[in-house]
């Protein structure tokens, strides 16, 4: 993909796994999403649906609504999962940047494990709080509770309620998804001796 787009600049570069994230995700969330419809309208609303068995969910979900019923809400799923990963990363480095260049580069290297966490739970924070209302959306779409109602109406009718409504454990959740996946990063890199983003990148862009 790099050779194809030829990137000039580490952001160009971050841009392009970014997109491949997108893409590699959006095809796995369209075999594994009709699960996860299942999961949420059996925790939330199986006394309304009545499903017996996942096969039984399933059968009752094609017979009523077709195949299309298994897919539903999943742009609003795909959505926030491109806006998620896109405000984490961007946050993250951004602030892993701006220390870099407060504290200098020898500096940076003896903490750079703390401003790890510090950037993700950064991250994880403000996305957390940014999208908890989206997400709890994307659910009840996903459990029939606002059915043919368009996102405006629901926002509308839920009022001020659906920006706080359930944001402390969104922003816990996020907050350790975005410390698992950075601290990966930043531990098998060291594992392996590498920055496993930067160090690819900052080759490529010096052999242009």
């Amino acid at each position: 993909m790099r050779e194809y787009f030829q990137p000039a600049t580490q952001q160009q570069c971050s841009l392009i796994y970014l997109v491949a994230s997108v893409c590699a995700e959006a095809i796995s969330m369209f075999i594994y999403y009709p699960y996860e419809i299942l999961k949420v309208r059996m925790i939330t609303k199986n006394d309304t649906f009545g499903y017996k068995s996942i096969p039984d969910a399933f059968h009752k979900i094609f017979k009523s609504e077709g195949v299309r019923g298994w897919y539903k809400g999943y742009p609003y799923f795909l959505v926030n999962f491109v806006l998620s990963n896109t405000i984490q990363l961007v946050i993250y480095e951004t602030y892993m940047d701006l220390k870099k260049k407060k504290v200098g580069n020898r500096e940076f290297k003896l903490n750079e494990g703390r401003y790890v966490i510090e950037a993700a739970l950064l991250g994880g924070f403000i996305t957390g709080s940014l999208l908890n209302s989206f997400e709890c959306v994307m659910y009840m779409k996903m459990a029939e509770q606002v059915k043919g109602k368009t996102l405006l109406q629901i926002y509308k009718d839920s009022g001020t309620q659906m920006l706080t409504k359930g944001v402390g454990t969104r922003i816990l959740m996020t907050q350790g998804y975005s410390l698992l996946y950075f601290n990966l990063l930043y531990y098998l890199g060291l594992a392996f001796d590498c920055d496993l983003l930067d160090e690819m990148d900052d080759e490529y862009l010096e052999s242009l």
